[in-house]
């Protein structure tokens, strides 16, 4: 085994975030010269311009609980938001909805208003513990920096109840070979392909991988062969909070708000990760998606309910909110 300590990129937009004011008529408009009127038939235009049926059941779920407009609010009248994606792999995958809906509502936002500079109030943080997927996730975030404000971190989230109190402990982890490209799935070693997402399976658990060893198999190869034991950086839920969500000024001392989306993907450890969020949380995020398939998740539902939550249910993933369903 070998030890990965925790690692942070910082990839900022060179833009400077501005104020909004809002109109008589009830509409936003930024502070920043350039900006435009926005009418709230143009907000209801742009949610339903985004919340198309092409962009998938994830991404759609969130729109039904509003999530394209209270995000456009938010951003037009001058507030930060922030999004936290634990489990985020190399990041803007092709196979990602979500990743291509929140680009396409920020480039939508930028048209409406000709204000670049929004991009900045927008503070999005992937997590993700596997070395050689959080190697492609940096450049992938260096790439990608004209998005938004983005940070990475390289580390492996528990749940709150985790019984460990330190902030950040060493765990095993099983990841994929770095032969393997985590986005493509070419092993350089046999100069096979594995599916694109086969470097996803990364775990506390060899149970995903072994599960998907026929994958291997129909190429020939073994998937004992490809399985890496690694020792990552573990943060607790709400220690990770603490460092990813970002307040208006990152000099001042630090306040503890929720943040308006956390993703999670953790191969079967989604559950607990919910489960272990206190209704008295800090971070009780406003939205929140998380992979229902592989854990217990009847109990999770129960527990997001009872802390005033609605859920909608996809095919693999739950997307739960505080705002009620629109039709």
């Amino acid at each position: 085994t070998f030890t990965i300590n925790l690692d942070i990129i910082k990839i900022t937009s060179s833009s400077q975030s501005s104020p909004a004011s809002l109109l008589n008529d009830g509409s936003l408009r930024s502070s920043s010269p350039s900006a435009a009127h926005v009418p709230p038939q143009q907000l209801n235009q742009l949610h339903d311009s985004i919340c198309s049926p092409e962009m998938g059941k994830d991404w759609n779920h969130l729109c039904s609980f509003n999530f394209v407009k209270t995000a456009a609010g938010l951003l037009l009248k001058g507030d930060h938001i922030n999004i936290v994606q634990i489990g985020a792999h190399t990041g803007f995958e092709e196979n990602d909805p979500i990743a291509k809906g929140i680009s396409e509502l920020l480039d939508r936002l930028v048209d409406i208003t000709s204000d670049n500079e929004l991009r900045k109030r927008v503070h999005w943080t992937f997590v993700e513990p596997s070395p050689p997927n959080f190697k492609r996730l940096s450049e992938n975030l260096s790439k990608y920096s004209d998005v938004c404000d983005m940070n990475g971190i390289n580390a492996a989230v528990v749940s709150d109840h985790a019984a460990n109190e330190s902030k950040t402990d060493d765990m095993i982890f099983y990841s994929i070979r770095d032969t393997i490209d985590p986005e493509t799935g070419f092993d350089s070693i046999s100069g096979k392909t594995l599916p694109l997402w086969i470097t996803q399976l990364s775990s506390f658990s060899k149970d995903p991988i072994l599960y998907n060893r026929h994958k291997f198999k129909s190429l020939n190869l073994s998937a004992e062969d490809y399985i890496v034991e690694v020792k990552v950086t573990v943060k607790r839920y709400s220690d990770l909070m603490k460092e990813a969500v970002v307040t208006e000024n990152r000099q001042q001392e630090h306040i503890e708000q929720p943040p308006l989306l956390v993703l999670i993907d953790t191969e079967g450890f989604d559950c607990d990760i919910v489960q272990g969020i206190a209704p008295s949380s800090l971070y009780l995020p406003e939205y929140l998606l998380f992979e229902h398939k592989q854990c217990k998740k009847t109990p999770a539902y129960e527990h997001l309910r009872g802390m005033g939550y609605n859920t909608r249910i996809a095919d693999e993933n739950t997307v739960a909110s505080k705002t009620k369903v629109i039709e």
